[in-house]
């Protein structure tokens, strides 16, 4: 859906196509004339099927997507929370934050959560890996990281 106001409704658009009735048969609709069709689609049977089709063709599981983006970044698991966190430290490096800047930002959000300082002790040692970790090997970040190199230089 586009058009002015339309991310406000959080709605998408999805089409998927079925063949011909021996395709109708597999997804469990015995008959393919339109009648039939629309009694025997509820509304379940249909986020069923358009699942079916963006598992099998986009192979979308965020498992998997865990397990490749935090490979080689030691002290982190397959869990969101990790991902999260790596997505994050991510984005504050693009926006051009030195080590230190991630690590206050990360820190201050979680003092004010009242988190245990353990955890946090734990969560910036995570930080620091990734951090490294991206910007020794992830090809769009190298700029940014000659960046924040040169601003360190400059004492900003």
């Amino acid at each position: 859906m586009y058009g002015k106001g339309a991310e406000k409704l959080n709605l998408a658009r999805l089409e998927g196509t079925i063949k011909n009735r021996k395709h109708f048969m597999r997804l469990g609709v015995e008959d393919n004339s339109l009648l039939k069709v629309l009694r025997a689609l509820t509304p379940e049977k249909i986020v069923s099927i358009l699942g079916g089709f963006l598992n099998k063709h986009l192979n979308l599981k965020r498992y998997d997507f865990g397990k490749d983006i935090l490979k080689g970044v030691k002290p982190m698991s397959n869990k969101p929370s990790d991902v999260d966190l790596f997505l994050l430290v991510k984005a504050f490096i693009k926006l051009g934050y030195t080590l230190e800047m991630v690590l206050g930002t990360i820190k201050y959000s979680y003092l004010s959560w009242n988190v245990s300082k353990t955890t946090i002790w734990r969560k910036l040692g995570k930080v620091r890996e990734i951090y490294t970790y991206l910007l020794e090997n992830d090809k769009d970040l190298k700029v940014e990281g000659k960046f924040i190199e040169l601003l360190k230089l400059l004492n900003l």
